[in-house]
């Protein structure tokens, strides 16, 4: 179900609804001994605040992160398949925050220019990983549906 969804439906329940269902869960933790409802726990809080957009260095960062775990994962459970690629992750994020922390534009640059040259890299590995997937024969079922869903995060 999407969380669309779940979201209009919990807004459409009205208050004496959500009445009744407290009272009816406190009725029965009293009866079983295992509440006594004197007092309400409330588990969010809701604050205000400004959300900021994302930074180009981010986006890349998360772009080679997300392409990196979607390839491991194809590595790790695809047996049979062979393809190579380097996990930048660890090395990404640390351009990133390097760029964010950056006092000088040509130190920023510096560490941008290796940060899209990782990001074309990971594209590279994406792209080679889905011409050997294309080829795979998966020796399951549920190989096949692992393969394929592999793909489509891929190709997404």
């Amino acid at each position: 179900m999407p969380n669309h969804t779940l979201n209009a439906n919990i807004k459409a329940i009205t208050a004496g609804t959500w009445e009744t269902i407290y009272r009816t869960l406190i009725g029965y933790a009293k009866t079983e001994d295992i509440e006594h409802g004197r007092k309400a726990r409330i588990d969010c809080t809701v604050v205000e605040t400004n959300v900021h957009r994302p930074t180009d260095s981010e986006l890349l960062w998360d772009g080679v992160r997300v392409v990196a775990r979607v390839l491991n994962r194809g590595r790790s459970e695809l047996s049979g398949v062979k393809f190579s690629f380097m996990d930048h992750s660890c090395r990404s994020k640390r351009r990133r925050l390097a760029i964010l922390n950056a006092k000088h534009s040509d130190q920023r640059q510096k560490e941008y220019k290796d940060l899209i040259k990782m990001a074309e890299n990971t594209v590279c590995y994406a792209e080679s990983a889905l011409q050997i997937l294309a080829g795979y024969t998966a020796p399951t079922f549920e190989r096949t549906l692992l393969n394929l869903a592999i793909k489509q995060e891929l190709e997404h």
